[in-house]
């Protein structure tokens, strides 16, 4: 009883797998992950301007 209980499962298991790689998620992003791809991308622009920034008041003569 407790092999066909457990042969059950794995293709229950099995079945939810192949539904799982039916779905591409990029074929349609949805929109908050387009917003956290600007966002980091725009942390990012940020903290490099910031280091470019600060090596430039760092190293400037006064």
């Amino acid at each position: 009883m407790l092999a066909a209980l457990l042969q059950d499962l794995g293709s229950v298991a099995g079945t939810l797998a192949l539904l799982q790689q039916e779905t591409d998620p990029t074929a349609n992003p949805e929109p908050i992950g387009i917003l956290r791809f600007f966002i980091g991308a725009l942390l990012i622009l940020t903290i490099y301007g910031g280091a470019w920034l600060f090596t430039y008041w760092i190293s400037k003569d006064e």
